[in-house]
């Protein structure tokens, strides 16, 4: 990302009336704040703006920069209209997006618009059908589908084409996770658990050791005791994002403490908590909780059927 930096100002140096890498300046500092989360939004959402503004400026009709304009409007404002129409005016200028069609199936799907999410990712995968992040992004898509089979399918061909892609990576281990959980394979469920935080570099030896320790001597429950312990010890070293917390509180039956953390989310504009209303994980379990149908509707998410 900083040497993407590098090169879009280089560009602006060499042509500071094209509008391109000025959108491109805009993305890579929305994506420090939001996807990469190493920088505070206090300062890269300024610079996002700054950047996008100018490219409009110079170019009212560049299709990088509405499809930039997009993605803050979805994952940083929560604007869903703005967002749609924005991945409209996109496509309109240029059709042959890929990108652009499979975060726009990513907005339907948090509309609940299954039906047009799926065409969206298929456009997706025919335009651009050997990139792993498309195919990665549209596995998403297939496994809030209910189809696994072909979550998988795709997740596993991003990962033969990049075998270091971790998006894909995390993806496959989640859903080997979730589906040892529910079968009560909590031996694979941990041991799985151990690989992934091992691999990402997010767990301390001390942390993890904790928490194995805590599943052979006492259960898995024990076990996601011991994680929040191990967590508020060691904070980032041992590291659990605000959605993975909420789905492990659910598993302990803390629904109020799952919800401090989904609307804490909410208030960080975390651009996860976007998805809030298509996770089954959580929805199953909260479709008539209170708090969360508030936060659905606080946010103009759909509250399901």
């Amino acid at each position: 990302m900083k040497k993407a930096l590098e090169y879009f100002e280089l560009a602006i140096e060499i042509d500071p009336e094209w509008a391109a890498p000025y959108a491109g300046l805009a993305n890579a500092w929305s994506l420090f704040g939001t996807l990469l989360r190493v920088l505070p939004k206090s300062i890269t959402l300024p610079k996002t703006y700054k950047y996008l503004n100018k490219a409009l400026e110079l170019d009212p009709n560049s299709a990088q920069a509405h499809y930039v304009k997009a993605l803050n409007a979805v994952w940083t404002e929560f604007d869903w209209e703005k967002g749609e129409k924005e991945f409209l005016r996109s496509l309109e200028l240029n059709p042959n997006n890929a990108l652009c069609h499979i975060y726009y199936a990513h907005l339907l799907m948090i509309l609940r618009r299954s039906d047009e999410a799926v065409h969206q990712a298929n456009l997706a995968l025919e335009l651009d059908p050997l990139r792993p992040l498309v195919l990665g992004l549209y596995g998403v898509v297939m496994r809030n589908e209910g189809d696994i089979q072909s979550a998988t399918l795709h997740f596993e061909k991003a990962l033969s084409i990049d075998p270091n892609f971790g998006f894909a990576k995390g993806g496959l281990v989640n859903f080997h996770m979730h589906a040892a959980y529910k079968n009560g394979d909590y031996e694979k469920w941990i041991e799985l658990w151990e690989k992934k935080t091992k691999a990402y570099g997010h767990w301390n030896d001390e942390g993890r050791a904790a928490v194995i320790k805590a599943f052979h001597e006492k259960g898995h429950i024990a076990a996601i005791e011991e994680m929040f312990k191990m967590n508020e010890k060691y904070g980032t070293d041992c590291w659990m994002s605000g959605g993975i917390k909420a789905e492990r509180y659910l598993k302990l039956g803390e629904y109020d403490k799952a919800m401090d953390c989904l609307e804490k989310d909410y208030e960080m504009r975390d651009m996860y908590i976007s998805y809030i209303a298509t996770n089954k994980r959580l929805y199953d379990q909260l479709k008539d909780n209170p708090r969360y149908i508030a936060l659905l509707k606080k946010m103009n998410l759909p509250l399901g059927n």
